[in-house]
């Protein structure tokens, strides 16, 4: 990742917002976190892995399971989504993003309980 020039003023500014320091860090960790294997972003969630599989019809044998990745099941997810898809395709796709945000979701919930209680 190459990152911009910005005055450290501005830098540190950003970083007290909470943001990252150089924008196009945010980029780069969205195209890190779309190569990341499936199973091991979802490794705390086991029921919920499997749910969101079931629910975009991927049915996988273990070897193609450790493959597929977290842009494969967004991917899938925006497919269900689509004006032709059926309601009942929709409503599987929203269930499917619902458990797909809780890793973090437990993470921000984490960060937040750390923040107020030190």
């Amino acid at each position: 990742m190459k990152g911009q020039k910005i005055l450290l003023k501005v830098r540190i500014d950003r970083i007290r917002k909470g943001y990252a320091s150089d924008p196009d860090f945010v980029i780069h960790a969205i195209g890190s976190m779309a190569k990341i294997p499936f199973c091991d972003y979802m490794t705390t969630f086991e029921e919920e892995k499997d749910r969101v599989l079931e629910l975009l019809s991927l049915f996988l044998s273990e070897e193609e399971e450790a493959k597929i990745t977290y842009q494969d099941v967004a991917r899938r997810i925006g497919e269900r989504m689509s004006p032709t898809a059926t309601e009942q395709e929709k409503a599987n796709a929203i269930e499917a993003m619902k458990l797909l945000v809780l890793p973090f979701q437990r993470y921000y919930a984490e960060k937040e309980r750390n923040r107020n209680y030190g």
